[in-house]
């Protein structure tokens, strides 16, 4: 069964490993993996900056998504972005 939910400080190496996975697929880029720790970190610890939602199936982190946010002035209201979507 699948669970959808928040992502937890102990979900940060998970996350990081994802995005890293993620660059190297889709861009065949090699990202310094101690940077994208504390980028990942710097979101769970700040939600200003996005939120990280994981996809659990039996306890196991399976997909992590970022959500972040723009000011609209156009709509006179805040877009959420759906960025850094990855599923193993």
């Amino acid at each position: 069964m699948y669970k959808i939910r928040q992502a937890f400080p102990s979900d940060v190496p998970i996350i990081a490993q994802f995005q890293v996975k993620m660059a190297m697929e889709t861009e065949n880029l090699t990202l310094d993996k101690d940077i994208v720790l504390k980028g990942v970190e710097a979101v769970i610890n700040d939600n200003s900056k996005g939120k990280y939602l994981v996809v659990e199936n039996e306890k196991k982190v399976i997909a992590c998504l970022l959500t972040t946010y723009e000011w609209s002035d156009w709509r006179n209201g805040t877009i959420i972005w759906i960025q850094s979507l990855y599923v193993e």
